[in-house]
């Protein structure tokens, strides 16, 4: 069971926070509604969200002998891995450095016994759902994920990086 890394929500919580209260005061000083309504947009908006992800208790992702489900949006979302097609991990370079990761599935038609609902669909391909779980503000980290993934599975997760494939270091 894995949860929301909450140092990193914790301070984006605080960070939009602060840039919150700062665009508000100046806007209600200066009579400026919509610089009002820009702070709430903009800063308002994240800091419920981050601060909501900082103080949720209980685990986002659960990876198990049966399949993965994904609590991230409140509700369940669940597949099974004798429906997984192909299973990956994007990475992509982003700015200053950083670099994101997501754990990509495509499942065949779900197996007999499951419902079609427990699978939530990011967009379909070729006609089998793909679905997309970004690693990066989760408790453990993305190598660790992708080894468990790889222990249920009972294969190994294929690695792809924008530029093409790669192949993720031992760590021993």
């Amino acid at each position: 069971m894995i949860g929301h890394n909450r140092k990193i929500t914790g301070a984006a919580t605080l960070l939009f926070g602060i840039a919150a209260i700062v665009g508000l005061s100046r806007s209600l000083t200066e009579g400026n509604v919509v610089g009002v309504i820009i702070a709430m947009a903009v800063f308002g908006l994240p800091t419920i969200l981050f601060a909501r992800w900082t103080l949720r208790r209980g685990p986002v992702l659960v990876i198990d002998a049966d399949g993965l489900t994904d609590r991230r949006f409140g509700f369940e979302h669940t597949f099974c891995w004798q429906d997984v097609d192909i299973i990956r991990i994007e990475s992509e370079q982003e700015t200053l450095g950083n670099v994101s990761h997501e754990l990509v599935a495509i499942i065949r038609k779900p197996s007999e016994g499951h419902r079609d609902d427990t699978v939530y669909l990011d967009h379909e391909d070729d006609g089998k759902a793909v679905i997309t779980v970004p690693l990066n503000r989760l408790s453990l980290g993305w190598e660790e994920i992708v080894t468990l993934v790889e222990a249920r599975l009972g294969r190994r997760v294929i690695m792809k990086k924008q530029t093409g494939l790669f192949q993720r270091s031992e760590s021993g």
